[in-house]
């Protein structure tokens, strides 16, 4: 197999879009860990499990009200096929 060559440019603008991802991860990571447990539903809906920060769904939010949405633990998630719930 031969090896690409990449131009200045495109490693430049990789570097780019990469710099942008790792500070919007970082965004998020820092907007999660200010969730607290009062302000959202915190466990599982099937099993009552209680699930990371990253699952919690907000009390007040549109789907949580008008639908009941709840969060779903890991494993309770992957026994769902369609995960889009």
């Amino acid at each position: 197999m031969s090896e690409v060559e990449i131009s200045p440019e495109d490693e430049a603008r990789y570097m780019e879009i990469m710099a942008a991802y790792d500070e919007a991860m970082r965004r998020e990571a820092e907007r999660i860990s200010k969730r607290r447990a009062a302000d959202h539903h915190t466990n599982c809906r099937d099993c009552g499990k209680f699930t990371g920060k990253a699952r919690w769904v907000l009390k007040d939010s549109a789907l949580a009200k008008e639908r009941n949405h709840r969060p779903l633990c890991e494993s309770c998630f992957d026994e769902y096929d369609d995960n889009f719930y």
